[in-house]
């Protein structure tokens, strides 16, 4: 990819370091505070980390933003895959799942030996574990056999990451006949309330709840059309320029005082879209020259890596540096300490997982980084 088109998509990997960046801190937090296990904070505390609180905001942003960047090459092709439908899958299988496998088996020796304690703190959630648990791994069916959560707590995402590969040619395939907007539409209208209702029963299965994520998937691509479209889309027979940035804030709001909002973040991912149009036609020059800041887009760079390996180190760095110290779960005082120490230590090993793990095991013909959309001008039908 030319040094050109890596700049024009270096703010998709700011974003991406940001959703990378709040699932770590969220788990540090967590660490401290296993809001699951009936640990919570109180008074001030509770009131300045509420934003810490919430769960899945990074993975939305992740689940938004592939659909966004899967659908670059599909759209260019009229919403066909350029080789076919099964390359395509190999290729993404080939671009998650080496990196994902590797992570697996690190992290199966060492729930099983130094890491197998239960002491009370969110690493409870991935310990013990069986044969059932390691099956459904393998089979990425975490979210079908065993416990999704089981081995190391933030895996169980990638089951569901791989199920949304598959439904891409699906997607794409309506997208020829109906058109992407329609699809994406429809795609939310009845995944919603699968997942609304899911998330009100505790025993429902983790598969259903999963079925937020695919409304938002299909949003993401639909947002990568209206892109190319240079931010327009036809509704009724008129080509129609919605005030993004507008609409990005209003969703946001939204998304701020819905109730259970920490269950389901449709409203925040379709502000993301609105923020992803605004940002790919040109507009929010600030926020995308932050986005494009050279810290953030690395941290976005190796974000898969980050993401696989985080939970291990954070729950490591805890329970050999802190919890020796006295600082157990329940106290400020340990988050104060665990958050700097804790991302440090997840940042250097992200770096090391990436440069000699997730980089050499990836495809040649699947770079790092997404090539970049061919991005109409603001305003052009």
């Amino acid at each position: 990819m030319t040094t050109t088109a890596a700049r024009r998509t270096r703010y998709l990997d700011g974003l991406r370091g940001l959703a990378a960046l709040q699932v770590v801190l969220h788990h540090t937090y967590l660490t401290v505070y296993p809001l699951a296990l009936g640990v919570y904070p109180t008074g001030l505390t509770k009131l300045v980390t509420s934003s810490m609180m919430i769960a899945g905001l990074g993975v939305t942003m992740f689940v938004v933003l592939s659909g966004y960047s899967l659908s670059m090459s599909a759209h260019r092709h009229g919403w066909t895959m350029p080789d076919g439908t099964k390359p395509f899958l190999y290729r993404r299988a080939r671009r998650l799942l080496p990196a994902y496998y590797v992570a697996l088996l690190i992290s199966i020796p060492l729930g099983l030996t130094v890491l197998s304690e239960r002491t009370g703190s969110l690493w409870d959630t991935s310990v013990p574990f069986d044969a059932t648990d390691v099956l459904g791994h393998a089979l990425l069916a975490q979210d079908i056999v065993g416990y999704p959560y089981a081995i190391n707590h933030p895996l169980w995402s990638i089951s569901m990451t791989f199920h949304l590969y598959l439904l891409f040619p699906v997607f794409a395939a309506c997208a020829v006949r109906w058109g992407i907007t329609r699809v994406a539409m429809w795609a939310i209208v009845l995944s919603t309330p699968i997942a609304i209702v899911a998330f009100s029963d505790t025993t429902a299965p983790v598969l259903l709840r999963q079925f937020q994520f695919v409304g938002e998937f299909a949003a993401g691509m639909a947002t990568l059309a209206i892109v190319r479209d240079g931010g327009a889309f036809a509704w009724r027979g008129r080509t129609v320029h919605p005030p993004w940035t507008k609409l990005a804030i209003a969703c946001f709001a939204v998304w701020v005082i819905a109730p259970a909002n920490h269950l389901n973040h449709l409203p925040f991912a379709l502000g993301l879209c609105c923020l992803l149009v605004e940002l790919g036609t040109g507009g929010l020059v600030r926020l995308r020259r932050a986005l494009e800041w050279r810290a953030i887009a690395w941290v976005g760079s190796v974000s898969l890596s980050l993401y696989l390996i985080h939970a291990l180190v954070v729950h490591a760095v805890w329970l050999t540096v802190l919890r020796p110290a006295g600082h157990g779960v329940g106290h400020l005082l340990t988050l104060i300490l665990l958050l700097p120490l804790a991302l440090g230590a997840s940042l250097l090993a992200a770096f090391l997982f990436a440069r000699f793990v997730e980089r050499p095991l990836a495809p040649r013909s699947a770079p790092i980084v997404a090539a970049a959309p061919d991005q109409a001008p603001r305003g052009t039908p």
